[in-house]
């Protein structure tokens, strides 16, 4: 196992992938102590590459292995002649990159003495292996199994998938000097003429030394225990070779899982999206408590379960927000409920790759088949929104909740209302409030008692938006003008209901009163179109303002009307507050 390959298996212990699914890589140098590779690399035999299937077949056999004679002690080695057997790939009947388990009929090269066999660990290191590390290299090599058959011919099996936690134990006796871990199948009884021997890589990392899958990229990517090539040259020393037991594996028929297999489908809650106020003088969260869910749904063409999630630290530690997210594990899917405030107090931090967890994929098949798969928090786009449209004013319910509404506060009995004209007339009310607070308290608030949606009398005109009686009470709304649904509806709703609240505390239009100063009558509720152009600050604002002069050149042109009044007082003033010219107010329309 080289140093290199090390580096890299450490990090896939310590860190999630970035581009989940993902699967670790585990991989070892064919090179480390003990292991050397026969430069010739070409010798056949009968026609065929030495140590190469000779088909692709891919069937769902399942044989028995065989379990040979156990009870010897291992042989004295004679050096100089203990040797790797050579033997030739008949048919390769389960492909150790598509199933758990590797399965292939070999033909061996020279007669061995007897029919039994040894499984032995190989470590050029034993002596100093620890105990957890010697028990998952020896759970990786007792799963070996060899069965003779009539000339020559021998089945051979293997597990080719291990867990994670077995595969993270190499790679912890790797960092501590074991680089050279193997498996080592011992033929026959063989001691006179030297002992022959198979050699297994449980992490191999050269692909042209491997035997027992065709596509040899994937049991290097994956780190699945392959057998080697003929040519492959252990030192049997008793020091070198941990001796196992009996305790076979059955062979099993199951298609592996693997983190190429794995899906990911990440979504989040349809037509949802956080946005950023740009109304304000520093871009914020708008509405910070909007919360969306975030859903990742794992698939794969082969049944598995997920473990629950565990955070994954990120350079060593986990953003304190990350930890704020809480995941449901439902039917392969994960789903998290997250607010846009939490969502941008994550990017403050660092970014969305600072969260990321880990779940344990297990092959339900095969539990033993199982690896972790890294998640990462879904990308979260942000609006920006200026709030010139008054659509997004709908859309993002900016509007603020004036605490002096009276459809809250019931201060002013509504009649006829349906709830969703009552809904609209609300918003109209927090309008005005927010633009003309004073404005709308001596006229609406002090003088209207009741508000009536009315179809009958004036308002059978289409024209008309409401009316009241001078010196009443009771503001008569004409049903087709109760909407919020656009800037002009709004804007002019609000200066009908101020308009009629006037007269309701007794003032006539300007042009029938000529003692009347400018804009003392109902001319007064052009004073809405100056506060909304001068000094409206809400997130709303932007999108009425383009309303404010066409406030201001409807209630001229109406309750002033050819009056030279509009030019002089209050009237005057508003007007230079909004940058109006008497000739704009003299050539304007209603």
């Amino acid at each position: 196992m080289s140093r290199v390959t090390l580096a890299v298996l450490m990090s896939l212990m310590a860190l999630a992938c970035s581009e989940p699914p993902s699967s670790p890589t585990f991989s070892k140098n064919s090179k480390a102590a003990g292991l050397e590779t026969s430069a010739d690399s070409g010798q056949k035999k009968n026609g065929k590459q030495d140590g190469r299937p000779n088909d692709g077949q891919d069937p769902d056999a399942n044989a028995s292995p065989g379990v040979g004679d156990d009870s010897r002690q291992p042989s004295k080695p004679v050096k100089g002649q203990d040797k790797p057997m050579r033997y030739t790939v008949m048919k390769l009947d389960q492909d150790g990159a598509d199933f758990t388990f590797a399965k292939l009929q070999i033909t061996l090269a020279e007669k061995i003495e007897g029919t039994g066999f040894k499984r032995y660990a190989y470590d050029p290191k034993a002596a100093s292996i620890k105990p957890d590390q010697k028990e998952a290299i020896a759970k990786i090599c007792e799963t070996i199994s060899f069965q003779q058959a009539a000339g020559g011919l021998a089945t051979l099996s293997w597990r080719s998938y291990f867990s994670d936690s077995v595969k993270k134990k190499l790679v912890e006796a790797g960092l501590e000097g074991h680089t050279g871990l193997l498996c080592v199948l011992e033929l026959g009884t063989g001691a006179l003429n030297g002992r022959r021997y198979l050699v297994f890589d449980p992490m191999p990392s050269v692909e042209e030394n491997l035997v027992g899958a065709v596509d040899k990229k994937k049991m290097v990517r994956f780190g699945l225990m392959s057998l080697l090539k003929s040519q492959t040259v252990v030192s049997l020393e008793a020091a070198s070779l941990i001796e196992l037991g009996m305790a076979l594996t059955q062979p099993l028929a199951v298609r592996a899982l693997n983190g190429e297999q794995v899906k990911i489908d990440s979504s989040l809650s349809p037509g949802e999206e956080c946005w950023y106020n740009a109304a304000r003088a520093m871009p914020v969260v708008g509405d910070p408590n909007h919360t969306l869910k975030m859903t990742q749904a794992l698939s794969s063409s082969q049944p598995f379960r997920m473990s629950p999630l565990v955070g994954v630290p990120l350079n060593g530690k986990l953003a304190p927000s990350c930890g704020k997210l809480n995941h449901m594990l439902t039917n392969n899917s994960l789903t998290a409920d997250i607010s846009c405030g939490l969502y941008h107090a994550i990017k403050a931090e660092g970014s969305e790759a600072s969260c990321q967890w880990s779940t344990l994929i297990e092959n339900t098949d095969d539990p033993e088949n199982a690896f972790p798969v890294f998640l990462g928090m879904n990308k979260m786009p942000f609006r920006t929104v200026s709030f010139k449209d008054w659509k997004d004013v709908e859309k993002y319910r900016v509007i603020p909740e004036h605490g002096e509404n009276p459809v809250r506060r019931n201060t002013i009995k509504f009649q006829g209302f349906s709830s969703e004209q009552l809904k609209s007339a609300e918003i109209i009310l927090d309008v005005l409030l927010s633009v003309s607070p004073d404005l709308t308290r001596r006229t609406l608030l002090e003088t209207i008692k009741t508000m009536i949606a009315e179809t009958a009398r004036d308002c059978s005109n289409p024209q008309v938006g409401g009316f009241a009686q001078i010196g009443g009470d009771t503001f008569y709304w004409c049903q087709g003008w109760i909407v919020s649904k656009n800037v002009f509806n709004v804007a002019i709703a609000g200066q009908i209901i101020i308009h009629e609240s006037l007269h309701a505390m007794g003032r006539y239009h300007d042009i029938d009163r000529k003692d009347y100063p400018p804009c003392a009558g109902t001319a007064n509720s052009a004073l809405l179109g100056r506060d909304l152009h001068a000094i409206c600050n809400a997130d709303f604002c932007p999108a009425l303002k383009p309303m404010a002069d066409a406030l201001m050149f409807q209630e001229m042109s109406y309750s002033l009307a050819n009056d030279d009044r509009r030019f002089q007082g209050a009237c005057k003033d508003w007007q230079n507050d909004m940058g109006l010219t008497d000739n704009q107010i003299r050539n304007s329309k209603r």
